[in-house]
């Protein structure tokens, strides 16, 4: 079973109590950048408020892409 800590339900609730109406995801944004911080090696924000973290592993490089508009939110992963 999948348990979640004390860490991770504060930071779903600081994310539910965001106000971020469609086009205006600006807080949410701003909690991502907060979180991620500490593991990026690299931040980007695009022109359409994308979040774009890059973190170096080994001899590789993960890159995840969190959406932060249009109203949706994802993950990718793209190993190069």
């Amino acid at each position: 079973m999948l348990r979640i800590d004390t860490a991770q339900l504060k930071l779903i609730e600081r994310l539910c109590n965001a106000m971020a109406v469609s086009g205006d995801e600006g807080e949410v944004r701003r909690i991502v950048l907060e979180e991620v911080k500490p593991y990026a090696d690299e931040l980007k924000v695009d022109a359409l408020g994308n979040v774009l973290v890059r973190k170096k592993v080994q001899e590789r490089i993960l890159t995840r892409f969190a959406g932060c508009t249009h109203g949706r939110s994802g993950l990718h992963d793209r190993t190069q």
